[in-house]
This record gives structure tokens, sequence and C-alpha cells, in this order.
């Protein structure tokens, strides 16, 4: 796609990368005007789940943007939390399909959604045993939304 006069070869020289801002330095040219940009990733020993993850992130959002990003030469070490991270997102899509039905419900006025969050608190309280919804968080979120 792009010769190697127009693309950046970037080694990375860091042996480890925890946090999602260290991430992002390191990859300062992934937003940048560059039309082509590839990560040397042989270096690194060690990287967070968290870091793991937003390099996940940026992998997926690198596939809508016009240009070429490509990360590669990944130890092992960094392959398996890379694997870790995928395995996470590919379960959690799965287990969570009905998120993606979800409706938005929207209330007239504030009556209306306390009358209906109300019916909700009724029904939670009613089938608390067979519900995983810890009681604790679901009244937090009960309590708080009176007040908005």
């Amino acid at each position: 796609m792009h010769n190697l006069d127009t693309c950046i070869e970037k080694k990375i020289e860091s042996t480890s990368i925890s946090t999602r801002r260290e991430l992002r330095g390191i990859l300062r040219e992934f937003n940048s005007d560059t039309s082509c940009v590839h990560y040397d990733f042989s270096e690194v020993e060690f990287i967070s789940r968290t870091a793991a993850h937003e390099l996940f992130l940026l992998f997926n959002e690198s596939k809508t943007l016009e240009k070429e990003i490509k990360f590669y030469h990944f130890t092992t070490e960094v392959k398996k939390m890379i694997k870790i991270v995928v395995g996470s997102f590919n379960k959690m899509n799965q287990n969570n399909k009905f998120l993606n039905h979800l409706d938005y419900i929207t209330f007239e006025n504030s009556k209306d959604r306390a009358n209906y969050l109300s019916s909700l608190w009724v029904f939670f309280i009613q089938n608390r045993h067979t519900l995983e919804i810890p009681t604790k968080i679901f009244k937090c979120f009960y309590l708080s939304s009176l007040y908005t």
C-alpha cells in the first residue's frame, strides 16, 4: 500500500507498558497526519492487561482510519496478554448479546420516571432471590435516580 519512504517504522523501546496513557504516549503517531505507521513491539517484555486492552481498542480503531497502521513482532508474553484480552472481549460479547436489543426509555416528566423506577424496585424486591444483581448496587442506583 505504502512504500517505506512514506511510512514511519517505530520500534517501541520500552520493555514494560503498564497504563493506557503510557501506551497512547508511545503510539503518539497513531493520531498524526502520517499515512502509514508500523510499530515494532520486539523489545516489550511486559504489557499490563489495561494497556493490552487499549492496544486492542486501537487495533480495532485502526481498521476504520484511512491510513495503514500495523503492530508486529510481539513477544510471547505480550501475545499471551493480548489473547487474554481478546478472549475476555469475545466471551463478554457472547454473554451479553441481549445488550444489542435494549430499547431506550424516555419519560414525559420526572414523576413518570420515578414511578417506573419504583416499579422496577418492587419487581427487584419480589424477585431478589433469583436475580443476580447485588441488592446494594441496585439500591444505590434506585436512590440516586430519585435525586436526578
